[in-house]
This record gives structure tokens, C-alpha cells and sequence, in this order.
């Protein structure tokens, strides 16, 4: 952890603030959980075929929980995916002219709700979670 924290740019490493938004402290959140082993499940992490879209999760595990969502869209249409965490957006995927594929990411802290929302054309080509 500290080869990755050694390298990110000063003005996030010293606690600065970036376009107004303080982003120390949600960095220092995730240097704690990563430093204190206590991401959700253990092993290489799982591909959970279980999961929908529009479905609200929480995150019952006593550690955060990393999810990554595949999203593939249409031959000819928009397509759109939003991971929607605690109530906050936080990823969002937009695919105007579709054909496309792209990823949401987020870490779920614990006791935390989540869900992803399709749009469009927008369909789960793969859910894992750690």
C-alpha cells in the first residue's frame, strides 16, 4: 500500500483540495480498510450470476465490499448503467451510440445499500464482488 500511496500527486496526498471537493478523507476511509485487511469477502473475490439490476443489496459483511459490474449495451441505441451507493451515484457508464461495453465500480462500506439502474439498451454482462 504504500508504493501506491507514494505515488499518487502531492495535492491528494497532503489532504488538499481538489475542485472543492476535500477528498482526503474518503481516501484516508479506503487506505484503513485496505491496511486492515478488511475487505468483504475473502479470496480472489466471486462472479455473483444472482445479481439484478434494480435490485437494492446491502453490504451485510463487518468490511467493505468492492463490486464490479460488466455492462454491455445494443448494436444501434443508447445504453446507460448507474451504481447507486448509500443513495449517492456514484458510477455512472453511458454508451451513446451503442455496441459498446464498459465497467461501474464502487467499495461498499459496510451497512451500506446499493444497487445498479439500466437504462436503454444496458444489460449485466458480469457482477463480481469482493
Amino acid at each position: 500500500m504504500t508504493a501506491i500511496i507514494n505515488s499518487l500527486p502531492y495535492a491528494i496526498a497532503d489532504g488538499q483540495v481538489i475542485d472543492a471537493v476535500p477528498v482526503m478523507a474518503n481516501f484516508n476511509a479506503i487506505v484503513a480498510n485496505v491496511n486492515n485487511n478488511s475487505i468483504g469477502a475473502s479470496g480472489p473475490g466471486y462472479i455473483t450470476p444472482s445479481r439484478s439490476a434494480g435490485v437494492v443489496y446491502t453490504n451485510t459483511s463487518s468490511g467493505a465490499r468492492i463490486v464490479s459490474i460488466i455492462i454491455s449495451c445494443g448494436t444501434s441505441s443508447l445504453g446507460e448503467a448507474q451504481l447507486i451507493v448509500g443513495g449517492v451515484s456514484l458510477q455512472y457508464f453511458h454508451a451513446p451510440n451503442g455496441s459498446t461495453y464498459g465497467s461501474i465500480f464502487g467499495i461498499i462500506p459496510p451497512g451500506v445499500s446499493y444497487e445498479v439502474t439500466l437504462y436503454g439498451t444496458a444489460a449485466i454482462n458480469t457482477w463480481a464482488e469482493w
